[in-house]
């Protein structure tokens, strides 16, 4: 159910209902979470779509930032896993993606297939 100006309330096949604001930035469109009905009113809603409306104005994007950087700008700590045996060089993967460690000794074992890794 579409309000005006990009907010709408989406129904989920659950039941489920969410504020999205429909933008279009850099020429792609995309879309941006409010939050929740009854959590959030259609009144709040609405002001959250005038701050976003108000951000894309200024050349911002009202979306949060993205989950490889923190708040304050710097990339999230690297989390050192086994010794590579590249001269004891420490294989590092960003916090949060599941697959990089599997997918990273995969192909360690196939390039080193003499180097204990395990």
């Amino acid at each position: 159910m579409f309000d005006g100006g990009g907010l709408y309330l989406e129904v989920t096949p659950a039941g489920g209902k969410i504020f999205r604001l429909k933008y279009r930035i850099d020429g792609k469109e995309k879309t941006f979470t409010i939050g929740k009905y009854p959590t959030v009113s259609l009144v709040e809603a609405r002001q959250a779509a005038e701050n976003a409306r108000r951000l894309l104005v200024s050349g911002e994007t009202p979306a949060k930032p993205s989950n490889r950087k923190s708040a304050n700008g710097k990339p999230p700590p690297l989390i050192p896993l086994k010794p590579s045996p590249a001269d004891g060089i420490p294989i590092t993967y960003t916090a949060g993606k599941k697959t990089t460690p599997p997918v990273l000794f995969s192909t360690l074992k196939r390039c080193f297939p003499y180097c204990p890794l395990s």
